[in-house]
Order: C-alpha cells, then structure tokens, then sequence
C-alpha cells in the first residue's frame, strides 16, 4: 500500500510577502508525518547507511565531473545540458533520501536508486529544467558564499542536536514532532543548497523557516 507523503502537514508556513510572480520554482522536499521506529534500527542506524554512503562518495566524484561539463554548458547555451540534469537530479535524490534516513525522518530503508520512488516517506520534486541567467551561472560561487555560510551553521546545528534527538527516539521509539519538524525544515534547505550549487534551478536556496502560501 502506497504512503501518502505531504509536505510538511503541520508545519505552518513562516509569514512572509507574498509570492513574486514568475519566480522560478524550488525543489521541494515532502515529508510523511512522524511513525514509530524500531528501536534496533535506531540504534544501528550509521551502520546500516554505510554501503549508501560508499556509494554515493563514488557517485559523487561523477556528479563533480557532470557539474563541472554542465557549467560549460549552462554558461554558453543558458541550459544546463540534459546528462546533466538527469545525473544530478539522480544524486540529489538519492543524497537527500539517504540523509533523511540518518536524521530519523523515517525507519524505511533508502533504495539503491537515483530514480524517483513514489512510495518513499521523502520525496525530492525537482521543477523541469529552466532557462539559466549566464550571470548568475558565471558567479555561482560567490553568489552561493552566503548561503553556504548559512548552511554550515545549519549542518554543524544539526549534528549536535541529532545526538539528542538518537537517543530519545531510541528510548521512546519515536521520534518527536519538534525534531522531526526542524530536521525536515534543514533538510529542505540543504536540498535547494545543493540543488542551486549544481544548477539544477535558477531559485535561489531558502525557505529554511517555511515556504509561502501556494508552494
């Protein structure tokens, strides 16, 4: 029977204005609403990630060479080509499946695919590929600088809490809204991060304290 994910179902959007038109738009990430989990799991859970994360170390020294050709090519045709897109989609879905297993977002083991799964807890929803500025292709880095300082805080604010979160879940066999809530909300921007960084969409990362109304 197939899982039913939502967006973030109870997590209230942060105010904020109102969207701007013709904004382009960002990857999503929907999340299932928290479920009890095997306290064995729990406890095994870096252990049992290993073989993923072997392959996605490997994957991603492809990804870095796929990166590196689709910039050339975003630059001089404002698309990032069609190997590209298809590889790096594959990666980030992956990466971001993975990660969410770690950070107790779900029991259910990631499958060893870059394909979109359905019935997965987390699902990555990447928009069709846009029209890249040569700008903003030429300055990604720098334009990125910011954020990734952002991002870094997020991850190292994550990996103090997580310990925290490990072993309540590991106690109470579930992991709590709270956490579940703000380990969905850095995944989200971890995800758009990387996303922008390998020109996957021309929307610039955020939405770290929730989207607007209609996305």
């Amino acid at each position: 029977m197939g899982v039913t994910v939502t967006a973030y179902p109870s997590y209230q959007a942060y105010p904020g204005p109102a969207p701007v038109p013709f904004a382009p738009p960002p990857i999503l990430v929907a999340v299932a609403e928290p479920a009890p989990q095997r306290r064995l799991t729990v406890a095994l859970r870096l252990i049992l990630v290993v073989p993923h994360l072997i392959v996605l170390a490997l994957l991603s020294i492809a990804a870095a060479v796929a990166a590196f050709l689709g910039w050339w090519g975003a630059l001089f045709t404002t698309r990032l080509p069609g190997f590209a897109v298809n590889f790096l989609s594959g990666y980030l879905r992956w990466s971001t499946r993975v990660a969410a297993y770690m950070l107790l977002l779900t029991e259910e083991y990631p499958r060893f695919t870059p394909d979109d799964d359905p019935g997965y807890r987390v699902r990555v929803a990447i928009p069709e590929p846009q029209r890249l500025n040569r700008a903003a292709v030429f300055f990604r880095f720098i334009l990125l600088t910011p954020v990734a300082i952002l991002s870094n805080i997020v991850e190292y604010g994550i990996a103090v809490v997580t310990l925290i979160a490990w072993v309540i879940t590991l106690v109470t066999g579930r992991l709590p809204t709270s956490f579940h809530l703000a380990f969905s909300a850095a995944l989200r921007f971890q995800t758009r991060y990387y996303g922008y960084q390998l020109m996957l969409t021309p929307a610039y990362p955020g939405g770290l304290y929730g989207d607007l109304p209609g996305q």
